[in-house]
C-alpha cells in the first residue's frame, strides 16, 4: 500500500495508523513532500514499513522500498506470531505454576492438620503407658515379683518415651510448628547440659564403634535457655555426627563463647554421609541408613537448626577441607 501523504484529503501521518489498521497484513510505504527524519520515524512508528520523497522517486529505488516493505512486514508478521505463541504459553505455563503451587500449599496444611491431630492421637495413649509403667516400675501397687518384670517394664517406658520424642520432633518440623510453643527459659550451666546429651548417645557412638571426646571447659557456662530443649539439640548434634562417622572415628564436642558473649556449642567429626544440603532437609538421610543401621531418621540436623534458633541463637553446618564435619550451635548468655 502506497500513502500519499500531501493529498488534500490526507490527515498526515495519522493517514498512516488508520490504514495499519484497515489492512494490518498489508505492507504501508509512505509518500512525503520531504525528506525529514521525524516524518519517517513518526511514520514507522505508527506501523508503516517505509517512506519515500517525491522528486526523489527513482525506478530502483522504488522497487527497492517496496522489496524491502514486504520483507518487513513478514518479518514483523513472523515475530508477532512467535511473540503471541510464547505468550501464550508463558500464560498457561504461569497457570500450571499456580495450581502446582495452591496445591502444595493445600497438601502443607493437610499434612500440618493431620500432624496436630497426630499428636493429640498418640501423645494421650504414650503418655498413659509411660505414666502406668514408671508406676509399674516403683511398685506403687506391689512387687513384681520376678526381676524380669521390672526390666521389662523399664524396656516400656523407654520405648514409649523414645516414640514419643520422636512425635515431637516431626511436630516440631512441621509448619507453623513452634508458634504456640511455650519455652521455660531459665538460668542453667552448658557443660552439664552437654554431658548429659554426651551420657544419652554413648550406646549409640558404641554400637557404631565411635570415639566421643569431650573437654568440658574450667569454668561453668551460664546461659538462659529451655532445658529441655537445648538438651534435645545436644543430641541431636551428637547423634547426626555418630551416625556420619565411620567405625574408629572420633566426634569431639567442644564449648566456648565469641567474642560478644555468645555460647559456642561445636561438634566435629569425619564426614562420609549425604550432602550437607540433604542432611539439613527434614527426613534428607533416611534411608540406607536407617534401614540397615537403625538410627538415622533423617530429623536430627534439621531439629538441630529448629531449636538453636527457636532458643534464640543460631546454627551452621559445613563441610572442611579433610572431607570432615563441622557443627556449630549458638545460644545467649547468662549474666
Amino acid at each position: 500500500m502506497l500513502l500519499d501523504l500531501t493529498l488534500p484529503d490526507s490527515r498526515g501521518v495519522d493517514t498512516v495508523k488508520t490504514a495499519c489498521g484497515f489492512a494490518p497484513g498489508v505492507p504501508v510505504v509512505v509518500l512525503t513532500n520531504r525528506d525529514e527524519e521525524s516524518i519517517a520515524a513518526t511514520a514507522l512508528e505508527m506501523g508503516a514499513q517505509d517512506y519515500l520523497v517525491k522528486g526523489n522517486l527513482a525506478a530502483e529505488l522504488f522497487r527497492r522500498s517496496f522489496r524491502y516493505a514486504i520483507h518487513r512486514k513478514r518479518s514483523e508478521e513472523h515475530l508477532r506470531r512467535i511473540n503471541d505463541e510464547l505468550e501464550r504459553r508463558v500464560r498457561e505455563r504461569t497457570e500450571e505454576l499456580l495450581q502446582a503451587k495452591e496445591q502444595a500449599e493445600r497438601a502443607s496444611l493437610a499434612k500440618s492438620n493431620f500432624l496436630s491431630n497426630m499428636s493429640h492421637e498418640l501423645r494421650t495413649p504414650l503418655n498413659a503407658i509411660i505414666g502406668f509403667s514408671q508406676a509399674l516400675a516403683a511398685e506403687t501397687f506391689g512387687p513384681l515379683g520376678d526381676p524380669r518384670n521390672g526390666r521389662y517394664v523399664e524396656d516400656i517406658r523407654q520405648a514409649g518415651e523414645d516414640l514419643l520424642s520422636f512425635v515431637d520432633d516431626m511436630l516440631l518440623l512441621a509448619p507453623g510448628a513452634g508458634e504456640g510453643l511455650i519455652l521455660a527459659m531459665h538460668d542453667m550451666d552448658l557443660s552439664q547440659a552437654a554431658a548429659r546429651a554426651l551420657h544419652a548417645v554413648e550406646p549409640q557412638a558404641h554400637f557404631k564403634g565411635v570415639q566421643l571426646s569431650f573437654d568440658p571447659p574450667e569454668r561453668a557456662l551460664p546461659v538462659r535457655t529451655d532445658e529441655r530443649g537445648l538438651g534435645r539439640m545436644l543430641r541431636a548434634l551428637l547423634g547426626f555426627a555418630v551416625e556420619q562417622a565411620p567405625a574408629g572415628g572420633t566426634v569431639r564436642l567442644a564449648l566456648g563463647q565469641d567474642a560478644g558473649g555468645a555460647r559456642l556449642v561445636d561438634v566435629t567429626g569425619p564426614f562420609g554421609g549425604p550432602s550437607l544440603g540433604e542432611a539439613l532437609a527434614p527426613f534428607g538421610t533416611l534411608g540406607e541408613a536407617y534401614t540397615s543401621r537403625g538410627g538415622d531418621t533423617g530429623l536430627n540436623l534439621p531439629i538441630s537448626r529448629r531449636l538453636a534458633e527457636m532458643l534464640g541463637g543460631t546454627f551452621q553446618a559445613e563441610g572442611d577441607a579433610a572431607g570432615g564435619l563441622v557443627l556449630r550451635a549458638t545460644l545467649p548468655w547468662s549474666d
